[in-house]
């Protein structure tokens, strides 16, 4: 049993903090009674009160609010018309009229007011006014407009946005998994029986056990649906990066939930490859599908790194080329042990500039001996060196010009060329250069092949072995 109950208090304007509860007792026939403050209260006596709580009472009038007021929590009463004449204290930093039986002109009114404080966007945490809850209605349009507003100058304002709400019983969930989803509502009563339709995108039809359209049926105000997430192959499902998104259907379409569905498939390719080759020689590398079948002809692109685009015969992008679920490509690699090999190039290491002039030997024979290659692979210079004594010419591959021959006994630079500010004379153990100082890469090293497909991790290594 539940009755409402006056009380008259003495000297309230030296209570600081008024705390009114309901109170439970039980009479001479055993009854429990719960007692409720209940009517118009004149909250305007408590002058000096900076923190008022008369929540879950019969209230329907709290008159006007004390000037030094910094909480009020009048929540779970009665309430439902706010006069035009409210007024707020600046102080006001937390208002609370949630669960009350509020019009949309009375939220009107208390935003309004709020409103006019202008911003508060210096004072932390965010002040609170909270018209949520049951029994208060979706704030009107000029209401929301309201909101907008206070929300942009600072305050946080909890209000009821739809007649129903939705939630997971998971934030995300992967493939093979299941979670459920409940509608509740909002803010009064609804018939046992009513029938809420939704509708799920964001997935497709394999994707889930259930169909991607369905119906809520209320009862007491609430109703669940599981679902289940299948657990999929295939080149075409693998990362999805799906999310399922359920949406009530009109005139709630406002109402939705998603839940990120993490791809458990697995990679639909397989590459093997030989683990290691000699150059010169030849190795295959072979692509399958995994649990799944593709169309014949379908390509796969890949892409290799690690080597040189002159480390073999192949190019290092192209396609595998899938016939009944498989496919080869020959990798032949390049025998360098005859080719001039790349030398180290140190930029600003040891530079210097020869003079004065040198006869060049009658009889000199020239062979290719190093290219200094860009990053690339591009050959930039070529170093030839003499059959005999230690001379050297250095030859600008772009347009085959001799830019610079030098006798390193003498470390003097031959007649009749143009030397190069920045060579070093000690070229047969560490040619440096300045300018364009290229990075190169020291010859004679073994190298690793990773041949990877583009769209997917898959991936396959081969240690290349120098000879």
């Amino acid at each position: 049993m539940q009755k409402s109950k006056s009380i008259s208090l003495t000297n309230p304007d030296q209570i600081l903090s008024l705390i009114v509860e309901p109170a439970l007792t039980v009479n001479e026939e055993g009854d429990q009674i719960l007692y409720k403050v209940g009517g118009k209260m004149d909250l305007s006596i408590f002058k000096n009160a900076t923190n008022i709580e008369v929540s879950n009472n019969d209230i329907t009038d709290f008159g006007a609010l004390p000037n030094n007021l910094v909480s009020f929590d009048c929540s779970k009463n009665k309430i439902t018309d706010i006069p035009s004449s409210f007024a707020a204290p600046d102080s006001v930093l937390s208002f609370d009229l949630s669960e009350n039986t509020l019009t949309t002109d009375a939220i009107d009114i208390v935003l309004a007011e709020f409103n006019s404080r202008g911003s508060v966007t210096e004072i932390s945490p965010d002040p609170i006014i909270d018209i949520s809850g049951w029994g208060n209605p979706i704030p009107s349009a000029t209401g929301l407009g309201y909101i907008s507003s206070l929300t942009t100058n600072g305050w946080q304002v909890n209000y009821i946005s739809n007649l129903y709400a939705l939630t997971s019983s998971a934030s995300a969930v992967s493939e093979g998994s299941s979670f459920t989803v409940t509608i509740s509502r909002t803010n009064s009563d609804v018939a046992d029986g009513t029938v809420i339709p939704y509708s799920i995108t964001g997935i497709q039809e394999d994707d889930i056990v259930e169909a991607l359209t369905g119906t809520f049926t209320i009862i007491d105000n609430t109703a669940s649906a599981t679902f289940n997430i299948e657990s999929d192959i295939g080149v075409d499902k693998y990362e999805e990066g799906e999310s399922f998104t359920l949406t009530l259907d009109s005139p709630y379409s406002a109402v939705d939930i998603s839940v990120p569905i993490t791809d458990t498939t697995p990679e639909p390719y397989s590459l093997i490859a030989t683990p290691n080759e000699l150059e010169g020689n030849s190795f295959n590398v072979t692509i399958g599908t995994v649990n799944t079948t593709v169309a014949d002809g379908t390509l796969v692109p890949y892409t290799i790194t690690g080597i040189q685009a002159n480390d073999i015969v192949e190019s290092l992008t192209g396609n595998f080329t899938i016939n009944n679920n498989t496919d080869t490509l020959q990798i032949n690699v390049v025998d360098d042990s005859n080719i001039p090999r790349d030398i180290v190039v140190v930029s600003g290491a040891g530079l210097g500039e020869a003079n004065g002039t040198y006869t060049r030997p009658e009889g000199l024979l020239l062979t290719l001996q190093y290219e200094l290659k860009d990053s690339e692979g591009n050959v930039l210079y070529e170093i030839h060196r003499g059959s005999f004594y230690e001379y050297w010419r250095i030859v600008r591959k772009s347009d085959s010009e001799v830019i610079y021959e030098i006798d390193t006994l003498n470390s003097s630079p031959v007649q009749d060329t143009v030397p190069l500010t920045g060579w070093s004379t000690a070229l047969p153990d560490s040619p440096s250069i300045a300018e364009p100082a290229p990075t190169i890469s020291p010859a004679d090293e073994n190298e690793t092949m990773t041949i990877k497909l583009d769209d997917y991790p898959t991936s396959a290594a081969v240690t290349i072995y120098d000879l």
